[in-house]
């Protein structure tokens, strides 16, 4: 969403109330391997406060500040995704120019990748190789992942956020403005670009291999919308609209069948990909202000974060596939996403 920091410079200025530090003491004795859940924490904006919490789905344990625990230090300042490729999970620091690289299951950090330039998602495109998006660059810069070096990148001349590879193509949204752009991953050349509603943000897969896209209407300047892309033609071919009031964190995701997509703006709301429209009412609302969402692979809970005043700790709410809450619990400074081991 996603997220705090996806807002114009002025926008961030707005939450800039503290930089409290983070008690990141774990609450027990750090068994990373153990749980199902990994909640990215981005912390209080230039706080340096960023932390990873865990929650083990069966018995509902948590774990707080584990990434300190396990490496003897802070991820860093904004954690914007976290994003599991192979063996490693890459922990994408947006305003600390930098990516973690961590162990998948002890979460003992392997690697840092330096020299990017404001780091927001990442996205295998080959064994090899990976894209990252940006927000204060007009570049997606492209990681060798034998190394963990920069191996170059590719100009789409914007600001981008999530990125989705299908059909040999890698879509990438430019935030910027209006623009899906199009890349070959082999020549890491531009090859098309397709208009939607301003401000698109992430997008997944359904099950019958389109595309759903998520934008924010360039938070407020239009309304956001909901569309489906056909990758064989590359065209839009369909409109949802998204229930206003309008929140500056709108993002998508779909179920592990890949036939239910969800949306998040302030409370939740899902539809079935043969529909023409969201529900009416929200399957998951909390108190107005849900700031990220995801839905678990294996169960089809329905996660979703409350980052508060974005300087103490938020807090998470798991809902069962049919809306029911399920439990509650406080993780680390602004919970923005969420990582399924199973």
């Amino acid at each position: 969403m996603k997220k705090l920091e996806l807002l114009l410079c002025s926008l961030l200025l707005l939450i800039l109330v503290s930089c409290e530090e983070e008690n990141n003491d774990p609450q027990v004795d750090p068994e990373p391997d153990l749980a199902d859940v990994i909640v990215a924490c981005e912390g209080a904006f230039q706080g340096n406060n960023a932390s990873l919490s865990l929650y083990t789905s069966d018995s509902e344990e948590v774990q707080n500040g584990i990434f300190e625990a396990v490496n003897g230090y802070g991820p860093g300042d904004v954690l914007q995704s976290i994003t599991r490729i192979g063996d490693h999970i890459y922990l994408l620091l947006n305003n600390s120019s930098k990516i973690e690289v961590v162990q998948a299951t002890s979460l003992v950090s392997e690697a840092v990748i330096q020299g990017l330039v404001s780091p927001r998602e990442i996205l295998a495109v080959s064994t090899e190789k990976a894209y990252v998006s940006n927000l204060f660059t007009n570049s997606i810069q492209i990681v060798d992942l034998s190394d963990h070096s920069l191996s170059g990148g590719v100009d789409i001349g914007g600001w981008s956020e999530g990125m989705l590879i299908t059909d040999g193509k890698v879509y990438v949204a430019r935030s910027s403005d209006d623009q899906v752009m199009v890349i070959d991953p082999v020549t890491d050349m531009l090859i098309d670009s397709i208009t939607v509603t301003p401000g698109p943000v992430n997008m997944r897969l359904d099950e019958e291999g389109m595309i759903w896209l998520a934008t924010n209407g360039n938070f407020g300047a239009v309304d956001p919308k909901v569309h489906r892309i056909d990758p064989v033609t590359d065209e839009v071919i369909l409109t949802v609209d998204i229930p206003a009031p309008y929140s500056y964190s709108i993002e998508l995701d779909i179920n592990a069948d890949g036939d239910q997509v969800y949306l998040l703006n302030n409370e939740v709301y899902t539809m079935f990909i043969g529909d023409n429209s969201l529900s009416d009412d929200p399957i998951a609302e909390g108190a107005g202000s849900f700031y990220g969402m995801a839905i678990h692979p294996s169960s089809g809970d329905i996660y979703a974060t409350d980052a508060g005043d974005f300087a103490s700790p938020g807090t998470v709410y798991r809902y069962s596939m049919s809306g029911v809450l399920m439990d509650e619990f406080q993780v680390g400074i602004a919970p923005n996403g969420f990582l399924f081991r199973n």
